[in-house]
């Protein structure tokens, strides 16, 4: 082991004794009542969910420090060397390094950072959309400790609420000030992916791959999008990375870090569980790969099986208070109309976001390459594959087992490592076309070609951005500015629908608001005029299929107001009856 640096949680075995101590007082003596009617204040209602909450994060503490106390001292369980590069693909053993001859061009890594930084500024104060407004009222608006134990809605994103709460109170109030938590989580997923990359492939590969995260329409959008989906990606990243270098070398300082780091993803969104768990289902694809693996696997086992109770023990802790309101909610919420629930249809939704952020030359580049890439990584690295795979799959079962639609953000967390094996794919089709061409064509392809078709990408992905920033992701004030431009006096002006949500809570109060076409046709009059403002039609025809033909047939369109969420464009109509 000479040259080998040791952690000091590595060899420490009272430190994690006292912390184990430390949480197991917390457990029994924390004042749950006082701490559950001081969360509780006026609002009474939500006392008897609090009091459980207090009871779950007793249990989850106290066996958390029971989970430390284990490792502590039964270490002989896990020791173990971990699994030899021939199984994991990697680029590192037991020990080290194995290519140790390259190193990180900081500088340019740094570029990409501030590069990165600049894209996601860029028109930052727009018009927030339905479930960033969400975000915002029903969180962000909230002292701290009600931010991360109050859940009133699936739009909580438990820690991102908690930044975004953070950055309000430091701030004030603005688009880009309850956006900028995930501006954040944007910028750091670039280093995140070049430490997940490095450990897989060459220098030159991870950072083609880190700078075509950081000019990606996708990853500039949710960059900008006021909910922990960015948070998810980064925490993904960052944890993908520490449990391939876990899994290599079995260290203890690796495999705590890993649980912390997929512990705040979970918190910060739910699917990190899908990932998480997709990584327990590549360790179990790779295994029998392992030479002697059925008598040697036990102790890395053993350590994953304890890794994964106290991911599981610390994640309940974190959501203790608000366990309980999620479980009624999700229980009665109504989920008509909730995401693509058939298959084509949710392909064919992944089709357009593909096409808005590669444009279609980049798009027909990038499906060879993948599969070119997936092929090699195959033959290298099956845990890559299966990080790939399992996540996804497990997603997949659970919108099945919930009976729920599918958007396709909910597979968000596949974007940066396809982009590691695009990246890998253009280098091996430009080889393989190179081999074919003789003479100095085939040399300059082998020497430049994969860098000319990814500079290509990168070309596509900064073009795309451009209408990407001459639109909102929704436009309410546009669509209210042009009604307020053309009404005249005594005119009524009205929201239906979804766009309820949006205009009575932060754009405009003071509107009409219907809720039925009976309601609506009282509106109207002949000696006025009535403007109505809606938005996703989709679910206009789904939930207000009446009020959504009663605009059809009793009113004209007047103006549409693009943005970049997926139909998510603001529609202006006005009455047919009426002066004028």
């Amino acid at each position: 082991m000479t040259g080998v640096r040791k952690h000091w949680l590595s060899s420490s075995v009272p430190v994690i004794a006292l912390l184990a101590g430390g949480l197991l007082l917390l457990a029994l003596f924390l004042p749950g009542p006082a701490l559950a009617t001081r969360l509780a204040g006026d609002n009474a209602a939500r006392l008897p969910a609090l009091q459980a909450g207090t009871v779950i994060l007793r249990l989850a503490l106290a066996t958390t420090a029971g989970l430390l106390l284990v490792e502590s001292y039964g270490r002989r369980w896990f020791d173990s060397p971990g699994l030899p590069p021939a199984v994991t693909g990697l680029l590192l053993g037991p020990e080290r390094w194995v290519q140790q001859q390259e190193r990180p061009r900081h500088r340019l890594l740094a570029g990409l950072v501030i590069l990165a930084a600049a894209l996601r500024l860029v028109a930052l104060n727009r018009d927030l959309w339905l479930d960033e407004i969400a975000t915002l009222v029903e969180y962000a608006r909230l002292p701290f400790l009600e931010t991360v134990t109050t859940f009133v809605s699936a739009n909580q994103h438990p820690l991102y609420s908690a930044f975004s709460s953070l950055s309000l109170s430091l701030l004030g109030e603005s688009a880009w000030a309850v956006r900028l938590p995930a501006v954040l989580f944007g910028v750091a997923g670039i280093p995140a992916l070049y430490y997940f990359a490095r450990v897989l492939t060459s220098e030159q590969e991870a950072l083609w791959a880190t700078a075509l995260l950081a000019v990606s329409y996708h990853h500039v959008w949710f960059s900008q999008n006021a909910r922990g989906w960015i948070g998810l990606l980064f925490f993904v990243l960052l944890g993908s990375g520490l449990f391939l270098r876990a899994l290599a070398q079995n260290r203890r300082a690796t495999w705590l870090a890993y649980a912390v780091v997929m512990v705040l993803g979970i918190f910060v969104h739910l699917n990190t569980l899908f990932v998480f768990l997709g990584h327990l289902a590549a360790y179990l694809f790779v295994l029998p790969r392992w030479p002697g693996w059925a008598r040697q696997h036990w102790p890395l086992t053993r350590r994953l099986v304890w890794v994964s109770l106290l991911t599981g023990s610390l994640s309940i802790a974190l959501y203790s208070f608000i366990l309980p309101e999620m479980v009624v909610y999700y229980q009665t919420a109504d989920r008509t109309g909730v995401g693509w629930a058939n298959p084509l249809d949710l392909l064919a939704q992944v089709t357009v976001g593909l096409l808005a952020g590669f444009l279609l030359a980049g798009l027909l580049v990038l499906g060879p390459v993948m599969l070119a890439g997936l092929a090699s990584y195959w033959r290298q690295s099956r845990l890559l594959i299966g990080l790939l795979i399992f996540p996804a799959g497990f997603n997949a079962l659970a919108l099945l087992a919930l009976q729920v639609g599918a958007y396709p953000r909910a597979f968000l967390y596949l974007l940066p490592l396809g982009l590691v094996v695009a990246v890998r794919g253009a280098f091996v089709s430009i080889g393989w076309l190179a081999g074919r061409l003789a003479g100095a064509a085939g040399s300059w392809l082998r020497q430049y070609g994969g860098a000319a078709l990814l500079g290509l990408l990168v070309v596509a992905s900064l073009l795309s951005l451009i209408p990407y920033y001459r639109v909102p992701k929704q436009n309410y004030t546009g669509a209210l500015a042009y009604v307020e431009e053309r009404r005249e006096p005594g005119d009524v002006v009205a929201a239906v629908g979804l766009a309820i949500s949006s205009y009575r809570v932060l754009y405009a109060p003071n509107l009409a608001f219907p809720e039925t076409a009976e309601e609506l046709a009282a509106l109207r009059g002949p000696d006025h005029a009535t403007w109505v403002i809606y938005t996703f039609q989709r679910d206009m025809r789904i939930r207000y299929n009446d009020l959504y033909n009663a605009i059809e047939r009793d009113f004209t369109l007047e103006a549409a107001f693009p943005g970049t969420v997926g139909d998510g464009t603001v529609w202006v109509v006005r009455s047919k009856d009426g002066p004028g």
